[in-house]
């Protein structure tokens, strides 16, 4: 059980980054100073179908990422339940520190 570096604050850093990711990369498709509006991309109708894609997309790989976490930590606990409950740095936080 790693419990040093990011691991120490969040189980599953990787899934806080692509969780963060996603968002940003939804809210730079939606910003109004961003080229999709500037060249008027989601003025079009075939603009709006690849922002509501994109969106979608990034909203599967951030549930996938929850999920995956989840279904990581049942087998951690699985394989790791003894040194995890000897140890006290063991992180309480799974994806977001203080909220999930």
């Amino acid at each position: 059980v790693i419990t040093t570096g990011p691991c120490a604050v969040v189980r599953h850093p990787s899934c806080s980054v692509n969780i963060a990711y996603c968002a940003g990369s939804v809210l730079c498709l939606i910003a109004s100073e961003w080229w999709t509006w500037k060249c008027g991309m989601l003025e079009t109708f075939t603009g709006k179908d690849f922002a509501l894609l994109w969106a979608t997309n990034a909203a599967l790989i951030a549930l996938a990422g929850i999920k995956g976490a989840a279904l990581e930590d049942v087998a951690r606990r699985r394989e790791f339940t003894k040194a995890c409950e000897s140890s006290p740095e063991c992180t309480r936080h799974r994806i977001c520190p203080y909220i999930y």
